[in-house]
């Protein structure tokens, strides 16, 4: 069953001031993807290309200028979804920095409080259950959870951002550049973490990165955006799957050892 529907959206933003004659900026041109019930989808491009701003549109921070993002059907921006509350605990995302991500006058309790307060109404012992059990979730100790958030390492304060996107209750999990942040170890263990969360959940993912060597692991299959347009959609490692973009992320990956400087 299709999840979410991301149909042939389009945006662009205005340049400079007011008085700017230039025209619009377009930063999505049709670009299009779906997602099912539990399936890890990977959004791959370059900086620049859209991802970001897609994310956006299915958060419903912003609007497309054109075309639709539907979750279960039905089109998640609008005022005749009566269900809107339901549709903003369905959607949450993990994004790139952390510390930008957390407050840090928050403690780690009142970080991952913060969205069962608002949705849930939540307080007392049932407030601290609920918490002390999404930490246990990522594999943070509950009795840390007085310590400020700026205390934690980069790795901690993610999963601790991943607790917090998991305490409404979300259907779909937006991970936009969710570990390129962290050194090569630590990324292991958080996308650990994430593939053992979706199996046990049956969450879906939506895995937006430049990094093509995270995909195949990770994602079910990949979408490929180009210059605000999908341009690519299938398994990554198939022949049948090639564009300029991918050959440039391929490129673009160092090897894992310095090559050794032959004599001459």
């Amino acid at each position: 069953m299709t999840l979410l529907s991301v149909d042939r959206v389009s945006k662009s933003y205005r340049q400079g001031g007011l008085f700017d004659r230039r025209p619009p900026r377009q930063v999505l041109q049709g670009a299009g993807l779906s997602i099912t019930a539990g399936e890890c989808v990977g959004l791959l491009g370059p900086s620049g290309c859209g991802k970001s701003t897609l994310a956006r549109l299915i958060l419903g921070i912003e609007a497309p200028d054109s075309g639709a993002v539907l979750l279960d059907g039905a089109p998640l921006a609008g005022r005749g979804r009566p269900d809107a509350v339901q549709a903003r605990r369905d959607i949450q995302a993990v994004f790139q920095d952390p510390f930008g991500a957390t407050n840090p006058r928050f403690t780690a309790f009142e970080v991952v409080a913060e969205p069962l307060r608002n949705f849930d109404r939540l307080s007392g012992p049932a407030l601290r259950a609920r918490v002390d059990g999404l930490l246990r979730q990522v594999g943070l100790d509950p009795a840390e959870s007085g310590k400020p958030a700026h205390r934690f390492s980069g790795g901690q304060l993610q999963r601790l951002c991943i607790a917090r996107a998991l305490a409404p209750g979300p259907r779909l999990l937006i991970l936009d550049e969710a570990v390129s942040s962290l050194d090569m170890t630590t990324q292991g263990r958080i996308l650990d973490l994430l593939a053992e969360l979706r199996r046990r959940s049956g969450i879906a993912y939506l895995f937006i990165t430049h990094d093509i060597r995270l995909v195949p692991g990770f994602c079910d299959r990949a979408v490929v955006i180009e210059d605000g347009r999908t341009v690519a959609v299938g398994d990554i490692a198939a022949p049948a799957v090639r564009c300029e973009t991918l050959e440039l992320l391929r490129d673009a990956v160092l090897p894992p050892m310095p090559v050794a400087r032959t004599a001459s």
